[in-house]
């Protein structure tokens, strides 16, 4: 009877062990208020343009939000033939990680697009500004920015499985839009820090004015608990861009090298 209650004993403390690190880990944070990533992009030997993303504390009508922030722009010799400047942001609950408002301002060359959607969670609409019309959409709706961080802290993670595909809904392009993401597995990729293991994966991208294959866009995330992209290939119809991570900073973890 005594061994019995201690392998009880024994199992317990197991098991609690386990519940308190699964705790812990869900506890920490993938991104927090202060993250910054840099990145390049090169069209072969040169330097094609420059990314930022950002994630900082704000308010809107009174209310505590996370403001998400990328910019790509072109860049050396590009920037004088074409110009580029693309602007996505996003405005989240950070209770729900869903986004209350989001902004698209898009320049490239002589086309230019703006809109700002408006998302009433209790409707399940999106106001669009530029169209001036609501569209019902799905519940839990993302914009095409908030859906990413909301896949890194969700969704990318070691239970993925080699051509499993998240499905997320988004609002894009003033439309509902149905994001998938295939997961491709893990590789180990050389960066300017050094060796990082990552997961590949390939967003399943619109054939048309840029891409000319669903598949032609692969981006790789860090598998340790920051998730950020650290390598992003577009295939696109003039030939191949690599953005790849120069700098960053304020990560809520650890960023993980591989040493030999």
């Amino acid at each position: 009877m005594l061994i019995k209650h201690k392998y009880t004993l024994a199992i317990s403390f197991l098991i609690l062990l386990s519940f308190m690190a699964n705790a812990q880990y869900s506890q920490k944070k993938v991104y927090s208020s202060g993250e910054q990533l840099n990145y390049t992009i090169r069209y072969g030997f040169f330097v094609g343009g420059k990314a930022n993303m950002e994630v900082k504390n704000t308010k809107i009508n009174n209310q505590d939000l996370l403001h998400m922030k990328v910019v790509g722009k072109s860049a050396g010799i590009l920037s004088a033939v074409y110009t580029i400047k693309d602007i996505y942001e996003s405005f989240v609950n950070p209770k729900t990680d869903l986004p209350v408002k989001a902004i698209r301002n898009i320049r490239e060359g002589k086309y230019k697009r703006y809109n700002v959607a408006h998302f009433n969670r209790d409707s399940n609409t999106v106001y669009s500004t530029r169209k001036k019309n609501i569209v019902n959409v799905k519940p839990k709706t993302l914009d095409i920015l908030s859906a990413f961080y909301y896949a890194r802290k969700y969704h990318f993670n070691d239970q993925l499985i080699t051509n499993d595909t998240i499905i997320l809904e988004t609002f894009f392009s003033e439309k509902p839009f149905t994001l998938s993401i295939i997961y491709k597995g893990t590789e180990i990729v050389k960066t300017k820090f050094g060796k990082v293991k990552c997961y590949r994966f390939f967003p399943i991208v619109e054939r048309g004015r840029v891409f000319r294959e669903n598949d032609d866009l692969s981006i790789w995330i860090t598998a340790d608990q920051n998730k950020i992209p650290v390598k992003i290939k577009f295939d696109i119809i003039i030939g191949s861009l690599i953005c790849e991570l120069d700098s960053f900073g304020g990560l809520s973890n650890t960023f993980d090298i591989i040493t030999d």
